[in-house]
């Protein structure tokens, strides 16, 4: 959480397609070893804001 409130969190989170933020996501909780929730729908969603 310490990393998000930095003031270059948005500007680093962004780069390389947004692969920080993806790997954040990733080492929460998992629905039988696969992230159900973390959809290509929901990545163009956070993209997208």
């Amino acid at each position: 959480m310490n990393f998000l409130i930095r003031p270059d969190a948005e500007q680093l989170l962004v780069q390389n397609d947004y692969h920080r933020l993806w790997e954040f996501f990733s080492n929460m909780g998992t629905v039988d070893g696969e992230h159900a929730w973390l959809t290509n729908e929901v990545k163009n969603k956070f993209r997208e804001v």
